[in-house]
């Protein structure tokens, strides 16, 4: 083989290395929904939401059960990352639902900014926890 060639293939190895470790690090973010109990909103520099207490898992990694982690939105550009519903009637305390995208690999916080399907909202009860209405 000419050094040319073997410089050429030895490159084209490495590219696919990285990119294997890349996905492998970075791409097992998973839409997940779960339920929980709202404990304390924040603001932070282009990112706001709740921090919540995880009570079920309802789809997805099951990982964040009976963890506190933080459900937001970023200040993406709309037009290529169009934000989820975020409720502005939550109040610590209240029982609440999010769907939205979650990276395990990183949190297990819940990222509503990508999809109009996402959401933070407050879940209601019928007869004082047992069914939603």
């Amino acid at each position: 083989m000419k050094i040319k060639e073997v410089v050429k293939m030895r490159i084209w190895w490495a590219m696919l290395i990285i990119v294997f470790f890349c996905f492998t690090i970075y791409g097992s973010a998973e839409d997940v929904k779960v339920e929980g109990v709202a404990i304390k909103d924040f603001h932070r520099i282009g990112a706001w939401g709740w921090e919540i207490n995880v009570t079920e898992v309802i789809s997805g990694p099951g990982d964040s059960q009976s963890k506190t982690i933080a459900v937001y939105q970023t200040s993406a550009n709309p037009a290529d990352y169009p934000p989820g519903y975020l409720d502005s009637d939550i109040k610590a305390g209240d029982r609440v639902e999010a769907y939205g995208q979650q990276d395990t690999n990183v949190d297990y916080d819940i990222l509503i900014t990508g999809s109009t399907e996402y959401y933070l909202k407050r879940v209601n009860y019928s007869d004082g926890g047992k069914t939603k209405s």
